[in-house]
């Protein structure tokens, strides 16, 4: 269950460029990671008996804070993998 998109990951990185030849990560790259995540989430909330189904209808404040915990859970993700690849200036 995706609670967010590729773009509202990426905003979180101003500078990203999601348009240049073989993007790192790529955009399959981070809506693996929202899937992943989402998936995440969504467990959590049905073993605690809670329905994903029609949320963001049926109550679209969890729905919120649901997409809100999976868009900064995959930025912190995708902030790793940036920082790996610029490393450390100390």
């Amino acid at each position: 269950m995706a609670f967010t998109s590729v773009e509202a990951v990426a905003a979180h990185y101003p500078g990203f460029d999601r348009s240049v030849a073989n993007q790192v990560p790529s955009n399959a790259d981070i809506q693996d990671a929202i899937e992943r995540q989402g998936e995440r989430l969504a467990t959590l909330v049905l073993v605690r008996g809670y329905a994903t189904d029609d949320l963001a209808t049926s109550n679209p404040q969890a729905y919120a804070l649901l997409s809100l915990a999976c868009e900064v859970g995959v930025a912190a993700d995708m902030g790793e993998v940036l920082w790996s690849m610029v490393g450390s200036e100390s």
